[in-house]
């Protein structure tokens, strides 16, 4: 989101007519010595030839002179205010609503930006750090400080929401340098006004700071700042289908020495599962979004504080457990991606979708060898087609290439076939809609070629 301006051009000096000059009339008046220049009859000659055509002179104007250049648009670029377009109106409420929260909370909002834009226009000519600024933040700091303690729980909420709101900015618009940097001023804030359990008791607050922190760690793939809520939404319980139950035997047997990986796979299908059963009842019952958004952030919130596998090593640093670790950050990463396309699809926000593109799928998937898919076939499947909903360009004809050859392994001949094998992981029916169709029809094209 950019703050929208006009270029207003200078406009261009018109030319002045030209004016047909005729030649002049001029005659030489002789005198033959200084007292007959003051003869009448001189002076009649010099009124008749002289002086008329110098008044001709000046009424006609500057000679204006032919010339073989090219005229060229000098115009220069000005910045102009485009109006109260709704960026600038958001931002002017912002800026209200933090000047009377706290006059320190406007000045330590702004003063950061703008030591950063000095010193870039300064590139290097020292610290342009003052007294008189160090002093104004300082004070700054020490009226947010008076505004958050715990008798004042109206400005603590004022005060903990507007820094939400600036993290919220942030995260949408991709700064996440300002975001991390807004969480973890927020949990300072919250800190002194007496700590999270004490917020619980405001659920507006509460669950403002929960979505911001879930959502923004989505975008990191980071875990979360903030415990659940106290009165978190129940998730509901389901069930593991049968290939799932299988999949996780054979895991553990595979790895009897290292239960991790099995435990965040079997953690992560599960909140997935979790997942498609929350969409179903919501479209099923007609809910509102909000109804949606605080359950699936519950889900997402869990997937994010799952156990992350180290998948740096190279192939000859790998150990005996590395294969199955690797599986297990796989599904991790599309439990996560999963929630992403949910969000982007509910909320109209590309953003979540786009940050998934970072993950290192491909990266895993070309490390893991064929062997450790032997049997798990439909797993791998899975992860390739939530992916391929995510991914663009060449990354995704990579992914569909690779699900057309997997699906010729486990022999599915058609999309229905794979549609069932969906199904026997997790699958949520009306996700991605449009990108699910395009891969239908890849798919089916590819079929066709077998």
């Amino acid at each position: 989101m950019e703050i929208r301006f006009k270029l207003a051009e200078t406009p261009q000096p018109q030319k002045r007519p030209q004016f047909e000059n005729k030649p002049s009339s001029l005659a030489f008046v002789h005198v033959n010595n200084p007292a007959q220049a003051k003869d009448k009859t001189t002076q009649r000659k010099v009124r008749r030839h002289v002086m008329k055509d110098i008044g001709r002179s000046r009424r006609l104007g500057a000679i204006q002179l032919e010339t073989t250049a090219t005229p060229k648009n000098n115009s220069v670029s000005i910045p102009v205010y485009w109006g109260d377009v709704k960026v600038c109106v958001n931002f002017r409420r912002l800026f209200w609503a933090m000047d009377m929260v706290s006059e320190g909370l406007l000045s330590i909002a702004v003063i950061d930006p703008s030591r950063k834009l000095q010193k870039r226009l300064a590139e290097g000519l020292g610290d342009l750090q003052t007294f008189d600024e160090i002093e104004q933040y300082t004070e700054s700091v020490s009226l947010v400080r008076k505004a958050i303690r715990p008798e004042s729980q109206a400005c603590q909420n004022a005060v903990i929401g507007t820094v939400i709101c600036l993290a919220v900015f942030d995260m949408r618009v991709g700064k996440s340098d300002s975001w991390m940097m807004h969480m973890a001023g927020l949990e300072r804030i919250v800190e002194l006004a007496g700590g999270v359990e004490v917020l619980d008791s405001r659920p507006a607050i509460r669950q403002s700071l929960f979505i911001a922190d879930v959502l923004g760690s989505v975008l990191e793939d980071a875990r979360p700042r903030f415990p659940l809520p106290g009165s978190t939404f129940a998730l509901p319980r389901v069930s593991r289908s049968r290939y799932v139950q299988r999949l996780l035997v054979s895991l553990r047997d595979s790895e009897p020495h290292s239960k991790t990986p099995s435990a965040i796979i079997d953690s992560s299908l599960q909140l997935a599962s979790q997942l498609a059963t929350l969409l179903t009842d919501v479209c099923q019952n007609s809910r509102m979004k909000l109804d949606l958004l605080i359950p699936s952030c519950t889900v997402a919130h869990q997937v994010l504080s799952l156990p992350r596998m180290d998948y740096s090593t190279t192939k000859s640093d790998m150990d005996s457990s590395w294969p199955i670790s690797g599986v297990a950050e796989l599904i991790r990463l599309s439990s996560l991606s999963l929630f992403a396309i949910v969000v982007t699809q509910t909320s109209g926000e590309a953003i979540y979708v786009a940050s998934r593109r970072k993950a290192p799928v491909k990266l895993l998937l070309t490390q893991i060898s064929d062997n450790v898919w032997t049997g798990r076939q439909e797993l791998k499947l899975w992860v390739l087609v939530i992916h391929s909903c995510i991914e663009m360009g060449s990354s995704r004809l990579w992914l569909v290439d690779q699900v057309v050859q997997v699906m010729s392994l486990l022999r599915l001949r058609s999309w229905s076939d794979l549609m069932s094998c969906l199904r026997r992981v997790v699958w949520i029916e009306k996700i991605a809609l449009s990108d699910m169709e395009q891969l239908r029809s890849d798919v089916e094209n590819s079929l066709k070629h077998l």
